[in-house]
């Protein structure tokens, strides 16, 4: 479906939704080459202008694949666009995403502690409050993981 929508969102302009499909794109592409060349049309795409809905889906996209990957340096570069895409008009949703990544990037780096823990727990329950529920598991995993990590 998503290679579908692409296919009609070239012959209609990519600037009012392609870089959101693309996101999708690379978030279910089976091979590694596809999710990076999606990637990086979207990007591109954004770089050189489109509509505010794609800055937003396309970078939430990007955050949940980098941390899948466990590419920490791609979430943080993902989450400081979206951050500064949105940091004259500062959106709840954005915050959530920018701040979730960031905390499963130190969670997933070993760097768990106390502060990180009730960071995690607040966007937990931040991410509830604004009916975010795809995004919650995650949190959870990383939540229930620290647990079992020694304080640091």
């Amino acid at each position: 479906m998503a290679s579908a929508a692409l296919a009609i969102s070239r012959k209609a302009g990519l600037s009012f939704l392609g870089p959101a499909i693309l996101g999708t794109v690379a978030r279910f592409a089976a091979a590694d080459a596809l999710c990076r060349d999606a990637l990086a049309e979207g990007e591109a795409i954004l770089a050189a202008g489109a509509v505010s809905h794609n800055h937003l889906w396309f970078r939430r996209d990007a955050i949940d694949i980098a941390i899948d990957r466990r590419d920490w340096p791609a979430v943080e570069r993902h989450a400081a666009a979206l951050d500064s895409y949105s940091a004259a008009e500062p959106l709840p949703w954005a915050a959530f995403f920018t701040g979730r990544g960031r905390a499963l990037a130190e969670s997933g780096q070993g760097r768990c502690n106390d502060a990180l823990r009730s960071e995690m727990a607040r966007l937990r329950a931040e991410g509830a409050r604004l009916g975010l529920e795809p995004a919650l598991p995650a949190l959870d995993r990383a939540l229930a993981d620290s647990e079992r990590s020694p304080p640091s």
